[in-house]
This record gives C-alpha cells, structure tokens and sequence, in this order.
C-alpha cells in the first residue's frame, strides 16, 4: 500500500511538472489574448456599482468594467483609486455618454 502512495505521488509531481513546463504559458497566453480582446471590444460606462451594499457605499467602491477589478473613489486603503467615469464603445473612451443617464 506505502508503494502505491508513494507512486501516485511522482505521477503527480510528474504531472505537475509537465503542466507547469508545457501547458501554462499556453494557458497564460490565451488569458491575455482573452483580456485584451475584452478591452478592445468593450462598451459601456467604465465604471458600475450594481446592488451595492452600505459598506461600498461608504467607502467608495465601485468595479471597474474595463479593467474587471474593484477600485475606490475615497482612498481606501487596499483597493487602487478609480479612473475618471468614461462611457466606452468597442474600447474607445467617448466625449459623451449615451442618451441615457449615468446609472
């Protein structure tokens, strides 16, 4: 029984290997490929705080839609300051925003 552990142990540090050396900068590759598509295609106002609780409220947080991470208007501490509101379309910032107003 010890040598069946101790085999299914190389085979997955084999394995891990062979993913880390061969496979993750393919993956790593296509995540980025993915992220800048996102950017490039990407229409809307840059910044949106859906159903947001007392807690972002108070301390300013908000999602950045372009960047696909949380930032905050009010310096608090851990999240990284916003960028100016900007509507977007295909990835180009807008002089103006939509007929709509800023939700």
């Amino acid at each position: 029984m010890l040598l069946w552990w101790v085999f299914l142990g190389i085979c997955f540090l084999v394995y891990g290997c062979y993913d880390l050396v061969f496979q993750a900068p393919g993956r790593h590759a296509r995540e980025q490929a993915q992220a800048q598509w996102d950017r490039d295609h990407f229409s809307g106002w840059r910044l949106s705080q859906n159903y947001p609780s007392d807690d972002d409220v108070q301390h300013g947080l908000y999602f950045d839609g372009l960047e696909k991470k949380t930032c905050t208007t009010k310096g608090y501490p851990g999240y990284p300051d916003c960028p100016y509101q900007q509507y977007y379309i295909d990835g180009k910032p807008q002089a103006t925003g939509p007929a709509t107003s800023n939700p």
